[in-house]
């Protein structure tokens, strides 16, 4: 019975040790989710059209940033989804 009530305030005094300092953040730590600045700009779109190494494919910048399109710069490398998932 004494060892699980030493065994019992060993481990509670030693969450409350490590446990204090993550406690006491006011959030998660900047190297871990960099934030952009409030005042913050993304460079505006000259039209350039802009290249990978060995992909014939070629996107403005607006289209790289669009978040609804995901560019496959290298299509030949991989089976298209009809080749790869089979018939649905």
């Amino acid at each position: 019975m004494k060892r699980i009530v030493s065994l019992t305030i060993l481990l509670v005094v030693s969450t409350l040790v490590f446990a204090a300092p993550a406690l006491s953040q006011d959030g998660p730590p900047a190297w871990a989710y960099p934030v952009n600045s409030p005042d913050f700009k993304p460079s505006p779109d000259d039209g350039t059209l802009r290249r990978v190494p060995d992909s014939d494919l070629a996107l403005t910048l607006t289209q790289v940033r669009d978040f609804f399109y995901a560019a496959d710069w290298h299509p030949a490398d991989h089976p298209s989804d009809a080749e790869g998932r089979g018939s649905r």
